[in-house]
């Protein structure tokens, strides 16, 4: 087993990926965006207003970016600390606060970026006077190398990181994108962005100046507050100081401890802290004491007040209105807060919408910096009228943003944590309580209120609009086309929309739409596939291409074959020849397994069609297929008016097959029979005439024609009565079945020609007598013998490497690896020297062999 040192992950693509939680072709912003954000934090830990500068220039197709700061500077030994690739060095990774960063392996991802690329000029760091150039390599067992050369440097004040990138054809930077979104959450905050690689200018000089100078925040040197952490939490801070004290670092006392956080700093209530712990001088004290730590802990909760969430620094209306307004021009405005504080955690969203002169853009941000997507992506948010995910599906439904609101919208989402949590190494996607989801859910609900009235006032004009449109529509078309009119008109130009091949319904979703300019009626699929589509094909035009799902399957006698009932497999059917002569037709396919105990195809030589309704086309063209030119069709079929015109459709679809007769017989279920076997029959409301040509006995008559209602509007329905096949039993209905195909004089069974007859007699007996020598055969040569004989004397007839199976996907690659491998032995052997020659001496052999020296000991 091998050890892979993790620090590489540094310096791959793929890790580097994971670590930023972004595109390799984004890796530039990742670039600018961490070192804007170390820059401001450096500047505000000193209390001072940041002031930063991005330049960008190229030289050798190497693009330079670098920020500087007006921070106290970067010291030596933190440097050195950044070159160790084994341990994550950061200010705030076990400290909680509302700091931009909280990865702790920033800069070491910034050193990686370019040797993932195979960028060889270092990372720069200049800072207290020291000039400090960084190169990083990974040597053959994946250890990081790390080449830091150091000179003297005029810079004495504040730090300047420069990170070399590949040029701009290669990589997207845009540091005026990012000074503008970084100057939009930060009022306090000077940029200036001297940007030439990307300018395509010699200079493009942007300054983004302070809107209001005595803002502020909660800044990363602020005191913590022990309400920000929970008993994990700080119990791994405290640790992280003994593990410090460990490895030589001053062993801090418990008091200085105490007093560094926000409300303890007065020598009475640090007194009265300590108290939790009195024997314990240093932190060093409480090592495998966590009992003592949650004690503590739990004391430091009661005597610090909880932070107010507004001391975290929200940015303000003001601010807000006048970045979007000097980037798109505002006409309105909104702008919202909320905060929540949950488990001692204080939370802020804020929330601005304008409408603006220019498309804008919706921005997020966290905790004073730019994310690079939605802080609330995963987080359900449930509204007054929106329940969505995330911020900006938020604002999208909210006519928010310019895609939904057909306008010129622009919006900022801005989350403040003081101990934020992230689901994702990129620290986008935010770990978010339901309190928190709540008041962001309400605050983006106000900052849009007035946008959503607005939109659903324009949707109710377009509804009233489109409304009255219709109706004048319908107006001037009413009466002037029928259904099928309609159908036949735009039938053409559906078909062409559909392509070469479509089936029926996806024709007759294509059809609906088309409709619409012609008439209001409603199509029905039934209708248009099995009435208005033949009568197309049959009296206008052939449709190719169009082809039928199945509705129905037929099964064979004698065999376990069941056909599908749609045109493509009918199609490519071949009945096997002389194996039925009648047919049987079941309206219901669900009785299938129903009755196939009785083996009625067997019994008759009949094939069975368990149908679901109407299925006249494919089953003429099923029957078209036979050898048999003297057919008999019967229909068994529901007692009610759809399953008495299935007959009537049958017998029309089969008199268009002139070299076929084919006699349509109807064994029922009619009316009367439903009354003799005194089956159980139900309602049903019939909402259409009946078919004139529908052929119906008196009690049918009465049945289908049932009692009129009233369906409003002058109009009427006719409660009916009717019966299903489903009313018998099984035994039932196969009795039903047999009796019908009696009185039929489908008894017959079926017997060909002489001349099919003679030749089938005649393949049996050479089949049989064909087994017959073989078996003899198979017990005077061990023919196992024979083939392992040919292996040990062609072991080269098995030589399918997976080089010669892969290049044999090239002629054909939609072969499998097996098929492949197949064609290849085959070949091998066919193309053998004389091996069929080899085999007959190895038969001759045995076959000249006396009688008991096989190999395998037998007689011959």
């Amino acid at each position: 087993m091998f050890a892979t040192p993790r620090a590489a992950e540094f310096l791959e693509l793929r890790a580097l990926q994971a670590q930023t939680g972004q595109p390799a072709g984004a890796f530039g912003d990742v670039v600018i965006k961490e070192l804007l954000d170390n820059a401001l934090d450096a500047a505000e830990s000193t209390g001072r207003a940041p002031a930063i500068t991005i330049t960008t220039r190229e030289g050798d197709d190497v693009t330079y970016i670098t920020v500087t700061d007006n921070g106290d500077g970067i010291a030596p030994a933190t440097v050195d600390h950044i070159c160790d690739f084994n341990v994550l060095v950061s200010d705030k990774a076990k400290y909680r606060g509302p700091a931009r960063g909280a990865q702790g392996n920033a800069l070491k991802t910034l050193l990686g970026i370019p040797y993932a690329f195979d960028i060889t000029k270092p990372v720069v760091i200049e800072s207290a006077g020291v000039r400090h150039e960084l190169q990083v390599t990974v040597d053959r067992c994946g250890d990081v190398v790390v080449t830091h050369e150091t000179t003297g440097s005029g810079r004495t004040a504040g730090t300047s990181v420069t990170v070399p990138l590949p040029g701009p054809d290669h990589l997207d930077a845009d540091a005026s994108w990012w000074a503008w979104r970084t100057a939009l959450v930060n009022p306090h905050a000077t940029i200036t962005v001297v940007d030439h690689a990307y300018s395509g200018s010699g200079d493009d000089t942007t300054v983004y100046k302070p809107s209001d100078v005595v803002w502020s925040k909660w800044t990363p040197s602020a005191p913590s507050s022990p309400h920000w952490y929970d008993a994990t939490a700080f119990t791994a801070l405290v640790h992280s100081h003994i593990h410090s004290a460990r490895n030589g670092h001053p062993d801090k006392p418990l008091g200085e401890f105490i007093r560094e956080f926000d409300g303890l700093s007065g020598t009475s209530k640090a007194k009265a802290v300590r108290a939790a712990a009195p024997d314990v001088t240093h932190l060093s004290g409480l090592d495998g004491r966590d009992d003592l730590i949650a004690a503590l802990h739990a004391t430091m909760i009661e005597h610090a007040k909880p932070t107010p969430a507004n001391r975290l620094g929200p940015v303000g209306e003001d601010h807000y209105r006048r970045m979007l307004h000097d980037t798109y021009g505002v006409n309105r405005f909104w702008y919202r807060n909320g905060s929540a504080t949950v488990n001692g955690v204080p939370w802020i969203i804020e929330v601005a919408v304008a409408d603006t002169d220019e498309p804008g853009d919706t921005w997020f941000a966290f905790n004073h910096a730019p994310a690079f997507g939605d802080p609330l992506g995963r987080t359900y948010l449930p509204a007054s009228d929106i329940n969505t995910f995330g911020a900006a599906s938020f604002l999208a439904a909210a006519y928010a943003n310019n895609t939904s609101s057909g306008g010129n919208r622009a919006a900022v989402v801005h989350i403040i944590c003081a101990a934020p949590q992230f689901v994702d190494k990129g620290k986008v996607a935010l770990v978010v309580p339901k309190a928190v989801a709540e008041t962001a859910a309400k605050t983006l609900d106000a900052a849009t209120k007035t946008l959503r009235r607005e939109a659903e006032q324009r949707r109710k004009d377009a509804v009233k609009a489109e409304r009255a449109h219709q109706q004048a529509i319908k107006a001037e078309r009413e009466n002037l086309w029928s259904i099928k009119d309609a159908v036949f008109e735009v039938l053409a130009e559906a078909k062409a929309s559909a392509g070469d091949v479509c089936a029926a319904r996806t024709l007759f979703y294509k059809v609906r739409p088309l409709l619409q300019n012609y008439t209001d009626k409603e199509l029905g699929y039934a209708y248009f596939s099995q009435t208005l589509l033949p009568e197309y094909e049959r009296t206008v035009a052939p449709l190719p291409g169009l082809y039928y799902e199945p509705r129905g399957e037929l099964h064979h006698p004698h065999d376990d074959d069941v056909i599908p009932l749609g045109t493509r497999e009918v199609e490519a059917y071949t009945p096997p020849p002389w194996q039925f002569d009648k047919v049987l037709y079941v309206e219901k396919k669900g009785l299938a397994a129903q009755l196939a105990p009785y083996r009625l195809g067997e019994r008759y030589d009949m094939a069975v069609i368990f149908g679901q309704g109407y299925a006249p086309t494919a089953c003429r063209n099923l029957l078209a297929r036979s050898d048999v030119r003297d057919m008999k069709l019967f229909v068994v079929h529901d007692a009610d008016p759809s399953g008495y015109d299935i007959a009537r459709t049958l017998a029309e679809a089969t008199r268009r097959m002139p070299d076929h007769t084919i006699d349509v017989i109807d064994l029922g279920l009619t009316v009367p029979q439903a009354i003799a076997h005194g089956l159980e029959t139900e309602k049903f409301t019939r909402k259409k005439e009946l078919p004139a040509d529908l052929e119906l006995d008196a009690a049918a008559l009465e049945w289908f024609t049932g009692t009129p209602t009233s369906a409003g509007y002058g109009s009427f329905h006719h409660e009916c009565r009717r019966c299903e096949l489903n009313a018998f039993s099984a035994d039932q209905l196969a009795e039903f079945i047999e009796a019908g195909l009696q009185s039929a004089g489908a008894t017959t069974k079926l017997v060909p020609p002489a001349e099919v007859l003679d030749g089938y007699v005649r393949a049996v007996r050479d089949e049989t007598l064909t087994e017959l020598v073989w078996a003899e055969l198979a017990g005077m040569v061990d023919v196992d013998a024979v083939v392992r004989q040919l292996i040990d004397n062609h072991p080269e007839l098995a030589d399918a490497r997976e080089a010669r199976v892969r290049e044999s996907f090239t002629g054909d690659p939609y072969q499998s690896w097996r098929s492949a491998t197949e064609h290849l032995v085959r070949d091998d052997i066919n193309a053998a020297d004389d091996l069929d020659g080899s085999v007959r001496a190895l038969l001759a052999e045995q076959l000249a062999a006396p009688a008991g020296d096989s190999e395998t000991g037998d007689d011959a």
